[in-house]
């Protein structure tokens, strides 16, 4: 009974997974707490919210269809960035913005432990024209000069000069865990950019 009386005080909105427009969605036929919507037929709220939706539904009524992730799951990308505060022109403003978006991503790189195999940035103008450039590396990689050449050679192949931009985003899309390739038979240790790792 404690949890009918839970379901029923709380709004639908409170419900992790529905936000504004699904709640308005949900008001629109009548359903305005947690009580009405398990009360709802599935189907009926599969045909409002989808496969989602149903799940919640679900949830709600004590059948627990999601697994709980005891760890988290390894990314598939990596991406750094945002806005670009003012609409800077001059390159060494926005070159500034990229190492401080560049540093931000390297240190996730390290933190996570993961290697990459691509580097890409894409930089977007007052007029929201995105300008996208990719690199990939010969090998899996997570070399502080490697990554930040290839990024440093992206933003000089992309700027353009008197234009102005709003964002920038630094990203990666071939991830693996450190270790995991295989060991190259003749490594090529770079001292300096081993200690600033330690770091």
């Amino acid at each position: 009974e404690n949890w009918e009386d839970f379901l029923r005080t709380t709004p639908v909105k409170d419900i992790h997974g529905i936000g504004p427009r699904l709640t308005q969605r949900l008001h629109s036929v009548g359903i305005e707490t947690a009580l009405d919507f398990v009360n709802t037929p599935r189907e009926k709220i599969r045909r409002l919210l989808h496969k989602p939706g149903e799940l919640i539904w679900h949830e709600l009524r004590g059948h627990s269809l999601v697994p709980v992730q005891t760890e988290q799951a390894f990314p598939k990308t990596l991406s750094r960035g945002g806005g670009l505060w003012g609409e800077p022109r001059d390159p060494k403003v926005i070159y500034g913005f990229l190492i401080r978006n560049f540093e931000r991503f390297i240190e996730s790189v390290w933190l996570g432990e993961i290697e990459i195999l691509n580097v890409g940035l894409i930089l977007i103008d007052a007029n929201d024209r995105a300008f996208r450039l990719e690199k990939s590396f010969p090998d899996f990689t997570d070399d502080y000069f490697e990554v930040l050449n290839a990024f440093r050679e992206n933003f000089k192949a992309l700027y353009q000069r008197y234009c102005a931009y709003s964002a920038m985003h630094l990203y990666s899309t071939r991830l693996r865990p450190t270790g995991e390739g295989q060991i190259s038979l003749f490594p090529q240790k770079n001292e300096r950019a081993e200690k600033i790792k330690q770091l």
